[in-house]
């Protein structure tokens, strides 16, 4: 079995898939910005009720980024803890490799929070972030990678269990810390 976690969004997505790459369960909550406290539960859930215990799971897949800097960082650390325990490998991708399957335009969009947006330009390769920006923010749409999950593995990169603490999250910018300055 395999787990996809990914909390980099607004969005908090949680997918148990078989070695079909069919997505058996889910707990999805969209729109719920605060997810640190959903994510020991709902994995403790998702294995419960699916009969599994943690060694069971051979390989974790993730989103580092960019999106929200605890919502990353949060992802990464889980999966890799349980990673590293039981020696498997994790597959990442960033938030852009997820959206570029999805939207037409030369550019990509996502919320950087704090009236910013992190801005992909498809041919360049290059992100930057932009303030006050008229283009509208895009978001992932989580029901199409759920009902195409095995189109989007592509995009995901295999790190190798002797690699796991190489793993870095895409942080474009530098998190806001305390309250709005």
């Amino acid at each position: 079995m395999k787990v996809f976690l990914d909390t980099a969004s607004e969005d908090f997505i949680l997918f148990l898939i078989n070695n079909n790459n069919e997505i058996v369960d889910k707990i999805c909550y969209f729109g719920y910005k605060k997810k640190v406290n959903l994510i020991v539960d709902s994995y403790k859930e998702l294995l419960e009720k699916n009969n599994l215990i943690p060694a069971l799971i051979e390989e974790y897949y993730t989103n580092i980024g960019p999106g929200f800097f605890t919502g990353i960082r949060s992802s990464l650390v889980f999966l890799r803890t349980f990673a590293m325990v039981f020696n498997k490998p994790i597959y990442v991708c960033n938030s852009f490799d997820i959206l570029e399957l999805q939207k037409e335009e030369n550019y990509l969009t996502l919320d950087a929070q704090g009236n910013a947006i992190y801005y992909y330009d498809k041919t360049k390769k290059t992100i930057n972030v932009l303030s006050d920006s008229n283009l509208e923010v895009m978001k992932v749409d989580y029901i199409k990678v759920e009902n195409d999950w095995a189109k989007y593995l592509k995009v995901f990169k295999k790190i190798e269990a002797n690699d796991l603490l190489k793993i870095q999250p895409l942080y474009i910018k530098k998190p806001q810390l305390g309250g709005i300055k």
